[in-house]
């Protein structure tokens, strides 16, 4: 079953290979109503603490300069790995599901704001 777009009802936002319309949702497994989805955002991001490439190269080089240069291996950077999975279900059997690799804090909340948007248009 697929359903086309009409020209007046334009994509109002992506989620990763999803688009948003006011009345549906357009996903590469089909195209449903937005009407009776429902959506849900699963965080699956963590930090880590990472020593920095740079900062033992510097320690190597000002080692042999003073001893201070053993101060280089105390830099540490905070570094954000994993994904968002954004899944949405619907009528008659439909799922889809999107992962979007986050690359920040506020990738994330933006994420998690566009899949409330959408749950909200659902319900409407």
């Amino acid at each position: 079953m697929s359903f086309e777009l009409s020209p007046v009802d334009e994509v109002l936002f992506t989620i990763g290979d999803i688009a948003v319309s006011r009345y549906w949702v357009v996903t590469p497994t089909g195209t449903i109503p937005i009407s009776g989805t429902r959506w849900i955002c699963r965080d699956q991001t963590h930090m880590q603490r990472v020593m920095p490439g740079y900062a033992v190269i510097l320690a190597v080089i000002f080692m042999f300069a003073c001893f201070l240069g053993l101060l280089f291996l105390a830099i540490r950077e905070d570094v954000m790995t994993g994904s968002v999975e954004i899944t949405v279900t619907g009528p008659d059997g439909f799922f889809h599901v999107t992962q979007v690799q986050a690359r920040g804090i506020a990738q994330v909340q933006q994420l998690q704001q566009a899949a409330a948007r959408a749950q909200h248009l659902a319900s409407l």
